[in-house]
């Protein structure tokens, strides 16, 4: 045995690991083929997908595979790529005409083999695609992959060409390491067997084997395609050339039946034109013909028309004239009795039945005043009688009462705005209260007011980190069950470091980053976690012993913090004046000698934040909206008095107006 064969037989050897599909013929959605290394049958009745498996193979290794080889006994494919990836069934059970498509819309066909030789991974893959009902192949789109990163698999690739299509595909290989993408099938394949040194009638003979039915047709195909002399070829490649020519001048004598064929419908076309230009000269003869003769007929009409309407005419202007001489006759008729009226003393009656008539004008103006002056009167509680000086004593009165009411106007429109704003206030202030118990409902687990969480949140998201990544000093501390009088003492105590927020040492840079740059429309508090290899030291009689701290990996960062803040709990101001640093039950504390501070903007009982669940908050924020709402009704209610009011004002003051 030689070097090289000892060598030959110690390379490994590539076998084929698993075949997958993707909308492959019959194979609708994805399908996956295990194959054993100690060989595998693929058995099932006739129509169950047999062929269809290797003819998925087959498409992966050779330039133009044979298909359905095997149903045709060896000898000629009956099925082409476009029937599989539209998944075209029951030609040759039927004929064509009752073949089924079962994606004849847009659809995506995927195949894929894995091959592997006990230490690396390759994986051949081929994606199909149709972006319409189309069935030419020209229509359908091809990409051919090449992989031997075993993260690159079948399912990225279909969300990769779902999301994006060929463009982000053809981005794999410039993004990624170990995957190579090609348009063009040539070029994959060339690839393929340049990778597993192989000949191109190796995978060809590999398809016709794949269809074989009789064993003495193996042969033939193993002399064609292993043992001939391929110096033949090169011969025979150079006779085919010869008839390159001969293709081009075929081609040219096609296209020219093919433009003869396209100009048959141009001559019957013309004969029709002549034939139409033809009867068209002679219609455009009878249509010059047509408007004379019209002409003719409309002269004798209009001529016996314009006989008749003169006629009427004459008759009527000597009606006219008639008419007019007896309006004449009536006018001078009119003129005569005029004149003999005025001489028997006509126009002094006339001046008297004008000056009747304007008298009755201003009586009845007067009596109309004087109705609405008495009806005004009565409303107002006033005297009706229509004397000189009971409307002077009204006159008086009424302006007494509009200077009045003129000021209780201006008060009852301040009180409207006044409880306007109330009312909108309390409004407003129940919503927010309302959204924040919402807030609080939907994180059980913390005190911490919603508006900060939110910002939490957002921090969370931006770091790639869980919200318990991030807790709150509050969230990982309550006081003790029998030290609850306390607690309002201790949150004063702990103070703005229970909104404080801890974040991981190897987030801090990123957490700063992103908080300096934006606005953060709060009082933003960080906390490096740190680890501390001593334990935290608290006040023998400090309220940290009051505390209960949560199980977290940073509990002892929470620890130091409070130990730093701890103070003395004592129990009356006398004991507080003379201890540093102490703090009573009632919330006053100590500082350096003489300093004292109580910190009582809020009741002691308000804003608790520490706790392991967020009860405590869920009640004070319950009670906050319940006293919120009574507010609100009574503003309501005061607003609609000062409404009404104002209204009743108005109209009096319309009524003295």
């Amino acid at each position: 045995m030689t070097a090289d064969d000892s060598l030959w037989q110690l390379a490994p050897t590539y076998t084929l690991k698993t075949l997958e599909l993707f909308n492959w013929g019959g194979f609708n959605g994805p399908h996956q083929a295990t194959i054993d290394v100690g060989g595998t049958a693929i058995v099932g009745p006739t129509g169950s997908g047999k062929t269809t498996l290797i003819d998925a193979l087959m498409t992966l290794l050779t330039s133009n595979p044979k298909y359905n080889l095997a149903s045709t006994g060896g000898l000629e494919s009956d099925r082409d790529l476009v029937s599989y990836v539209r998944g075209v069934s029951g030609p040759g059970d039927g004929g064509a005409d009752q073949s089924h498509i079962a994606r004849p819309g847009k659809t995506v066909t995927a195949i894929s083999a894995t091959l592997h030789n006990g230490e690396s991974t390759a994986c051949l893959a081929a994606i199909l695609w149709f972006d319409d009902s189309n069935s030419s192949p020209t229509d359908m789109k091809k990409l051919w992959l090449f992989s031997t990163s075993p993260e690159q698999n079948l399912n990225l690739w279909l969300t990769v060409q779902h999301e994006g299509g060929m463009r982000a595909l053809r981005q794999l290989d410039k993004s990624n390491t170990g995957i190579w993408t090609y348009t063009a099938k040539k070029s994959f394949l060339a690839r393929i067997r340049d990778f597993f040194e192989v000949r191109e009638n190796a995978f060809n003979l590999l398809n016709r084997a794949a269809g074989l039915k009789q064993l003495n047709s193996i042969d033939e195909i193993f002399r064609e395609l292993v043992l001939d002399d391929t110096a033949q070829f090169d011969r025979a490649k150079e006779v085919a050339n010869s008839f390159d020519d001969l293709a081009a001048i075929h081609e040219e004598l096609d296209i020219a039946r093919r433009q003869q064929r396209s100009l048959e419908p141009v001559k019957s076309t013309w004969d029709k034109v002549q034939k139409n230009e033809t009867e068209l000269s002679q219609k455009n003869h009878l249509y010059e013909l047509v408007s004379p003769w019209f002409g003719e007929q409309g002269y004798k009409i209009w001529l016996a028309e314009y006989e008749r309407l003169r006629g009427e005419y004459q008759q009527a202007h000597a009606n006219q004239e008639r008419s007019e001489e007896a309006y004449h006759a009536q006018i001078q008729s009119r003129d005569n009795l005029k004149e003999h009226y005025l001489k028997l003393g006509g126009s002094d009656i006339q001046v008297l039945e004008a000056l009747i008539a304007e008298k009755q004008q201003n009586v009845n103006r007067i009596e109309r005043s004087a109705s609405e002056y008495q009806r005004l009167v009565a409303n107002l509680a006033m005297p009706p009688e229509l004397t000189r000086e009971k409307l002077q004593a009204n006159q008086t009165h009424a302006q007494s009462q509009v200077e009045a009411l003129k000021q209780e106007l201006g008060k009852a429109e301040t009180d409207v705005f006044d409880q306007g704003v109330a009312e909108r206030d309390a409004s407003q202030s129940l919503r927010e209260l309302q959204q924040e118990l919402s807030d609080i409902q939907q994180r059980p687990r913390s005190n911490i007011p919603g508006k900060f969480q939110h910002f939490r949140q957002a921090l969370a998201e931006e770091l790639n980190l869980s919200e318990d990544d991030l807790p709150f000093v509050a969230e990982l501390i309550q006081v003790k069950e029998g030290d609850q009088d306390w607690r309002g003492a201790i949150e004063r105590a702990i103070g703005s470091h229970r909104l404080r927020i801890l974040v991981p040492p190897s987030e801090i840079n990123r957490a700063l980053n992103w908080i300096n740059k934006r606005h953060n429309q709060l009082h933003v508090r960080i906390l490096e976690v740190n680890t501390h290899d001593k334990t935290a030291r608290f006040l023998a009689d400090g309220f940290t012993h009051k505390l209960d701290f949560k199980t977290h990996d940073y509990r002892e960062t929470v620890k130091h913090l409070v130990a730093r803040i701890d103070r003395h709990c004592v129990t009356d101001s006398e004991q507080l004046k003379t201890t540093e640093h102490a703090i009573t039950m009632q919330g006053l504390m100590s500082g350096k000698a003489r300093f004292f501070d109580k910190q009582d903007q809020k009741r002691l009982q308000d804003d608790w934040l520490t706790g392991f669940d967020n009860q405590d908050r869920l009640a004070f924020l319950t009670q906050k909206c319940n006293d919120q709402a009574h507010i609100q009704t009574e503003a309501k209610n005061l607003l609609q008095h000062a409404k009404s009011t104002q209204t009743k004002l108005n109209q009096r003051q319309a009524l003295l107006g």
